[in-house]
């Protein structure tokens, strides 16, 4: 800091005294009848000057430790790195995630003191809970998280570049028999404690994912619903409708109060209604093995449930059937 003895002294033709500091591109000037009247100015202007470096360094300081923190350097990247360039549907998975997962076990850390036991000790208590694809998930975000952290030199390494790769068999999703979904439906619709017994019949009758639920919105004739497809690239056509089928027509409504249930609350559902059997996604397999059952073209069912197309001639077709046909298809969903 700036000091007194950094200034320059001159003895002006008037007698005066003149204190002058130039130094990194400030420049000032106190002059006085007498050096200790020009002294008295400059020691003031010193005191506030270096009272004002010594703030600025504070609040750098602090910023830089809040920076630090891992749950602030988290929510930073995820605006950063993520908002722009992945859907909003997409961009809500990895805050809640973050949230439930990270935030708890590291969010008050500073972002230099995590290191790869820790790590790898927090993803293998997924492992032992059979939570496979989660832990597959936490881990991906944290390698992506350190190697931005080290890209903008707030670590010297990745502790998390060691996480051991994930290996396990994906399981596709098993439909629930006619049987199985008679039984599931009069159960939820018994059970008037469960606080989305509609939603899951709209995921069931409709095909929707989970998190296409917060998204869905019908038209006035309550003939079609419309979402925001999950699995499209940010900037590509997201949205796709689905006609309503006469089998959903009769929990439409009711539906459409509870497209608020949180994701978690919506998951633990399905395990309970079917005694551990199936999971919240086998709603989704239901829904397309009954509509092929019924007769409906695949190509069809492939649309309504947003499935990526082939380059065979009849996927790029389908894209142009006519609303008149699809409403006369979905007539067939009805058992």
């Amino acid at each position: 800091m700036p000091i007194l003895k950094d200034c320059k002294f001159r003895l002006k033709a008037n007698g005066s005294t003149e204190i002058r500091y130039r130094r990194g591109g400030i420049s000032k000037s106190f002059c006085g009848k007498t050096p200790q009247i020009a002294k008295k100015k400059a020691r003031e202007w010193l005191r506030a000057f270096n009272e004002k470096i010594r703030l600025d360094q504070a609040a750098t300081k602090e910023e830089q430790n809040r920076k630090e923190i891992f749950e602030n350097y988290v929510r930073q990247w995820i605006e950063i790195e993520k908002r722009p360039y992945v859907k909003d549907i997409t961009l809500e998975t990895y805050i809640s995630e973050c949230e439930n997962h990270l935030f708890p076990r590291f969010g008050g850390r500073k972002i230099q003191s995590i290191r790869y036991p820790e790590l790898q000790e927090f993803l293998n208590e997924f492992l032992q809970d059979g939570k496979y694809r989660l832990a597959d998930k936490l881990r991906n975000y944290l390698q992506q998280i350190f190697q931005s952290a080290l890209d903008d030199e707030l670590i010297e390494k990745s502790p998390a570049k060691r996480l051991k790769k994930i290996v396990y068999l994906k399981k596709n999703g098993i439909p629930l028999t006619r049987e199985e979904e008679a039984e599931f439906v009069r159960r939820v619709l018994a059970d008037r404690r469960c606080r989305c017994r509609y939603a899951l019949l709209l995921i069931l009758y409709s095909g929707i994912r989970r998190d296409e639920l917060h998204h869905v919105q019908i038209d006035e004739d309550r003939k079609w619903i419309t979402i925001e497809n999950g699995k499209t690239r940010k900037g590509a056509p997201s949205v796709r409708s689905i006609p309503v089928s006469p089998i959903l027509a009769r929990y439409i409504d009711r539906a459409m109060e509870e497209l608020d249930t949180p994701n978690d609350y919506l998951s633990r559902q399905v395990p309970i209604f079917t005694d551990g059997k199936h999971h919240l996604h086998d709603l989704r397999h239901t829904f397309i093995t009954r509509a092929q059952e019924c007769g409906i073209p695949q190509e069809v069912v492939s649309r309504w449930v947003g499935h990526s197309r082939g380059n065979s001639m009849t996927d790029q077709v389908y894209t142009h059937l006519s609303k008149e046909y699809q409403e006369e298809e979905i007539k067939k969903f009805d058992y």
